[in-house]
């Protein structure tokens, strides 16, 4: 049964034979207004720092601790697969075999025949499971370092626009604290030249009142002395 699946295999990958050279979309269904492959033996976007054929130990993107339950716009999917596409290895490797698991989808239901048959095809190019393995684990480190350079300049603008902005409501703050406390102040101190000014108000009209008093009674003295004197002196006048 399963020979006569792999031999299905081979007559449809005879008949699609431009699937080996084209790079389609893996995730997501093809755009046709997407970026299109270039010459997968001229790669245009960095390689990673490591070897492409290196341990098989699978490499995990869990150093970034970004929210990865987001779902993303379609348009940063499309980014990262034109960044696989133009970084396309030279040969049959993982992107080529995840193509034709793709190919397969609709002709082999059962995911684990596929995955059986289409590398039953790899291998009679040449490919083995650790070249799979291993050109896998490249694009998953060409996607990091990418993804990390995405962070170090999301890092930068945090820096200019979040971190600056920051400094800048931490000194508003710290303005608006200290002239709310210079108002209280104010308030206290006008508070306390209102009191003082109501007690000078009634210290003054107490002064003044007293003042008066004794003026008037002066004058009554006065007055009295006066006339009394006034009285004498025409007397003096009449009767001497």
């Amino acid at each position: 049964m399963f020979h006569f699946v792999f031999i299905i295999t081979i007559i449809y990958f005879m008949s699609n034979n431009d699937v080996l050279r084209k790079l389609k979309s893996l995730f997501v269904v093809e755009d046709p207004n997407a970026v299109k492959s270039v010459n997968k033996s001229k790669p245009t976007q960095p390689e990673p720092t490591t070897s492409p054929r290196m341990s098989t130990t699978p490499t995990s993107a869990s150093i970034f601790t970004t929210d990865t339950n987001v779902t993303p716009d379609k348009k940063f999917v499309d980014m990262q697969e034109a960044t696989l596409a133009a970084s396309n290895l030279e040969g049959f490797d993982y992107i080529e075999f995840k193509n034709s698991l793709t190919s397969l989808a609709n002709v082999i239901p059962d995911e684990n025949v596929r995955y059986k048959s289409a590398y039953e095809m790899a291998k009679t190019l040449g490919v083995t499971k650790e070249k799979l393995v291993d050109s896998a684990q490249y694009y998953i480190q060409l996607l990091e370092a990418e993804y990390k350079k995405v962070l170090d300049s999301a890092e930068a603008s945090k820096s200019k626009q979040v971190h600056d902005k920051q400094d800048e409501i931490k000194n508003l703050e710290t303005m608006i604290a200290q002239k709310k406390a210079s108002i209280a102040q104010i308030n206290k101190d006008i508070a306390q030249a209102e009191q003082t000014l109501a007690e000078s108000k009634s210290q003054a009209t107490s002064a003044l009142d007293k003042i008066n008093a004794t003026v008037n009674q002066y004058a009554s003295a006065y007055r009295i002395v006066h006339d009394r004197i006034e009285d004498d002196l025409k007397k003096i006048t009449t009767n001497l």
